[in-house]
């Protein structure tokens, strides 16, 4: 016999799968579509449908509104990601392959965002010069250390993540490995 309490629980979790099988849905990668479209297109699609924002070359304001996407075929590129508050998650990174103008990310109270998300910007670490992680409970020292990668890095900024707790001997070794890198640290230079 089934009680209040596990007809509402039942409720609750049904709830919690949809989003999270609708936020599954929205970060899928599709070959098919970057063959289409090209990678800067389909990634600021990718974006825009998970609640993120871009910006792209030649333009000083960001595109928040998926409905508001140029006609397909215009020529742009991707030159800076704001995925604040936005449902991306590793399924969808890999939209950012083939992004060649991209300099900026900003990774700021995205839930979704973790370590394997981090270990997949290694594709973009020739143009990568600004990165932010930030507001997070899901990345980890072993997360933050696959930014070395990114050689193009000139500045990270990195804060309010509770899963760094080796947090000098990190910071060390990103140091080490990006030498041209400005890090800051809750606030601190490093």
């Amino acid at each position: 016999m089934l009680s209040i309490k596990n007809i509402l629980s039942l409720e609750i979790t049904s709830r919690r799968s949809i989003f999270g099988w609708l936020n599954i849905v929205f970060n899928k990668y599709d070959p098919d579509r970057v063959k289409a479209v090209g990678p800067d297109r389909a990634c600021s699609e990718w974006l825009l449908r998970c609640g993120a924002a871009v910006r792209w070359t030649n333009q000083t304001t960001f595109l928040h509104d998926y409905n508001h996407l140029p006609a397909e075929g215009t020529k742009t590129y991707v030159e800076e990601i704001d995925a604040t508050n936005s449902c991306i998650m590793h399924r969808g990174f890999p939209h950012l392959k083939g992004l060649k103008h991209l300099k900026k990310i900003v990774l700021n109270k995205a839930p979704y965002v973790d370590d394997a998300c981090l270990y997949q910007l290694k594709c973009v670490k020739e143009t990568l010069e600004v990165l932010q992680v930030s507001e997070n409970g899901s990345i980890t020292d072993a997360g933050l250390l696959y930014l070395k990668e990114l050689k193009s890095l000139q500045k990270l900024l990195v804060y309010g993540l509770p899963g760094v707790v080796e947090k000098e001997k990190t910071l060390r070794q990103l140091r080490e490995a990006l030498k041209d890198c400005q890090i800051k640290f809750n606030g601190e230079d490093f």
